[in-house]
């Protein structure tokens, strides 16, 4: 048993090892490259942010179309639950979550982030 636990071991240790040479400039601009990457996904999240103050506008309010709630809000998402109905807890940056009385008014609304 402790054989097969060595040759394990010995074999994840060689494997990470590598032949292959990266000299500074390849690594540095491979380095740019994934952080430019990086920077332009949270630039275009930042642009579809659900609003929070503008779904807080809509308390009391008739329930306007889904599309409608999009709009007002920037959500790229919209739920709408009603009031005692059990709903997950989603933390997304651009879902609306919206809950409604018997008489179809909002009695809640937030994005999903807090």
């Amino acid at each position: 048993m402790k054989r097969y636990i060595f040759l394990g071991l010995v074999m994840s240790l060689l494997s990470a090892c590598s032949n292959v040479e990266l000299n500074p400039d390849q690594v540095s601009k491979q380095a740019q490259e994934q952080q430019l990457v990086q920077v332009t996904t949270i630039e275009s999240k930042k642009d579809s942010y659900c609003s929070p103050d503008e779904a807080k506008k809509l308390i009391g309010q008739s329930v306007p179309s889904e599309a409608e709630l999009k709009k007002i809000t920037n959500a790229g998402f919209v739920r709408i639950s009603r009031k005692g109905q059990s709903v997950r807890a989603n933390l997304v940056y651009n879902h609306l979550s919206v809950v409604i009385d018997d008489d179809s008014k909002i009695i809640h609304s937030n994005c999903s982030l807090r």
